[in-house]
């Protein structure tokens, strides 16, 4: 059985490309978009472990990451409304199994950093979507269904400074893993 490494290889390689290109957004979401397209390629994409990963989250699969780019597999669980983070840097996202649920926030300036400003369900049929770097943006999973989607970052993802906003009072703090997990709630029925 090929590994996820192996079968989007092709991708990650032409997404390390384009990420340097003269225009890295424009590029990688043309990158994105064949892949979309490119269904007998999501037919071989092994599913992982339902049990593996965190019981909250889910679970990630970094397939690559230097300064200029990440590539992530991101597993969503569902039953669970992860919390409101930033990037800070660009996000490009191509959901290829179930949907997400993006919920989007606008900064306030206010003791609750950020108010909710609208969702969007992302499926396979849905396209890209092109976060901006100030962008602040909570996922879920749809239709109780696990979901699949590659995740590509303009920059290394670990190396930035990101925001985290808690679930009840919106109030901005650095981003950690354990704030990420501890703050995950069951979705509304």
């Amino acid at each position: 059985m090929s590994t996820t490494i192996e079968v989007l290889e092709p991708y990650v390689e032409r997404c390390r490309a384009a990420a340097v290109s003269d225009d890295p957004r424009r590029a990688v979401i043309a990158v994105l978009e064949s892949f979309l397209a490119d269904r007998e390629r999501h037919a071989v994409l092994p599913i992982p472990d339902p049990g593996a990963g965190h019981p909250i989250t889910g679970y990630d699969e970094t397939l690559f990451e230097d300064d200029s780019v990440t590539v992530i597999v991101v597993h969503t669980r569902p039953g669970f409304d992860q919390p409101a983070h930033d990037h800070q840097i660009d996000a490009l996202i191509a959901t290829y199994a179930g949907a997400e649920i993006h919920r989007f926030f606008r900064r306030t300036g206010n003791d609750a950093a950020i108010a909710p400003a609208g969702t969007r369900r992302l499926g396979v049929d849905d396209g890209v979507l092109a976060l901006t770097p100030d962008a602040v943006h909570a996922i879920s999973a749809a239709d109780g269904a696990w979901t699949r989607a590659l995740h590509v970052y303009l920059g290394g993802l670990t190396n930035v400074r990101r925001s985290i906003f808690h679930p009840e009072t919106l109030a901005e703090q650095p981003l950690s893993l354990g704030r990420y997990v501890a703050w995950c709630r069951p979705s509304p029925s």
